[in-house]
């Protein structure tokens, strides 16, 4: 007579099923690579209107375009927080940790291989000093394998 026991296969299945949700929630998966997260500005735009609402009268603005990037097309990246640093010869200041991206650009998602852009320029003003001002932007968030992503811009210009 031959006797088998499937009974304490049913318990380590459901154990294996168990350890295996648990390993997934909140990790990454490490078999994918993470997403390539890139940050562009478009040119410079001087003294065009409209004028910023901060800007104040005889000081120099410019507008710019601002665009989001997932390039591999392996995974979307879910936007979780920005930053924008002003840089002079003398100090530095930096906005606070923003998540405005529904506001700003309509959603907070990039699609994987997908594009997304400001829905109004951005804008930074200076007074006329001559002096040359650097702006540093970081932007982070996680793709669809939890990776956390990060990318930013950098440029100067003259207030002349």
């Amino acid at each position: 007579m031959i006797t088998t026991r499937c009974r304490p296969a049913l318990p380590l299945l459901a154990f294996a099923l168990v350890l295996t949700a648990d390993m997934m929630i909140g990790a990454t998966d490490a078999a994918m690579p993470p997403a390539l997260f890139e940050v562009g500005t478009g040119t410079l735009v001087k003294n065009q209107p409209p004028r910023p609402p901060d800007a104040p009268p005889g000081y120099n603005w410019w507008h710019y375009q601002v665009t989001l990037r997932e390039t591999s097309g392996r995974a979307g990246v879910t936007l979780t927080g920005w930053t924008k640093c002003y840089v002079t010869k003398d100090d530095t200041g930096c906005e606070n940790v923003r998540a405005n991206f529904d506001t700003l650009y309509g959603t907070a998602r990039v699609p994987a291989g997908g594009t997304v852009r400001l829905i109004r320029p951005a804008w930074v003003w200076a007074d006329k000093t001559g002096n040359t001002y650097k702006v540093e932007a970081n932007y982070w968030g996680v793709d669809d394998n939890g990776h956390k992503v990060e990318s930013g811009y950098k440029f100067k210009m003259t207030s002349d």
